[in-house]
């Protein structure tokens, strides 16, 4: 009984991290390393955080979707809305606050999320 149990643990992530999710991951890969790289090209590496804030937080909306998770989507808004925040302040003339509004901001947003998915959802 217990060996069943150890079996059907160790299956159950191969599911979860099936073709879908490695696409989604491909995907932020590219986006992530190009458009940095394109930012830099341009002369503006100081929007890299923000781009980075911007693509983690729109892959967040897919991974919603392929995990069937809402809270996802709560998150993915929040993160996005930090990258293009970064961008505004840029276009605003106040690049200092790039690092905060697209690295910082997002960064404890990311971190109370993984402790608010510890609590268990309605009916799990």
């Amino acid at each position: 009984m217990l060996r069943r149990r150890l079996q059907t643990r160790r299956c159950a992530p191969a599911v979860l991290f099936g073709r879908s999710y490695w696409i989604i991951v491909a995907i932020e890969a590219v986006a992530l390393f190009g458009g940095i790289r394109l930012l830099s090209g341009m002369g503006h590496p100081e929007l890299g955080v923000a781009w980075v804030a911007f693509v983690v937080g729109t892959h967040f909306y897919a991974l919603g979707s392929v995990f069937k998770l809402g809270r996802f989507h709560i998150l993915a808004t929040v993160v996005t809305a930090c990258g293009i925040t970064g961008f505004i302040a840029f276009f605003a003339g106040a690049p200092d606050f790039i690092p905060v509004l697209g690295g910082i901001i997002p960064g404890f947003v990311l971190l109370a999320f993984g402790l608010w998915a510890l609590v268990p959802l309605e009916g799990h």
